[in-house]
């Protein structure tokens, strides 16, 4: 299973991240906790103590070829062209556009809230 993590923001600005852990053997009703990191990489310090957020990015589940992980409104520099290409969600296909990406081509450049200049 993919680790369920959001990129937490205040308007424009990153202001940590949360996610969330499912526990317990009962699998009809399992047990959760959402945890946040106030720390500017998602590997900091996790606590049960929420930070005060408007928006959220969710993680993709990937990494880019330097092992930054991918959120939904992330430009990619993508492929030995460096065509950029901007993260998103895709409810017809409850997925991302990222399906025929491999981690190991692409870059992420930025994020479209603190970069709207970027695709």
């Amino acid at each position: 299973m993919r680790e369920i993590k959001f990129r937490l923001r205040v308007d424009d600005k990153v202001v940590g991240y949360m996610r969330i852990d499912v526990f317990g053997s009962d699998l009809q009703n399992p047990g959760l906790a959402w945890y946040y990191s106030s720390d500017l990489d998602s590997a900091g310090t996790w606590t049960t103590i929420p930070i005060a957020y408007n928006g959220a990015d969710q993680y993709t589940g990937l990494k880019d070829k330097a092992g930054v992980e991918i959120y939904e409104g992330d430009p990619l520099k993508v492929g030995r062209v460096g065509q950029l290409m901007p993260v998103k969600w895709l409810s017809g296909s409850a997925g991302f556009n990222l399906a025929y990406l491999e981690n190991n081509t692409c870059e992420v450049i930025g994020n479209i809230h603190e970069n709207p200049d970027l695709p």
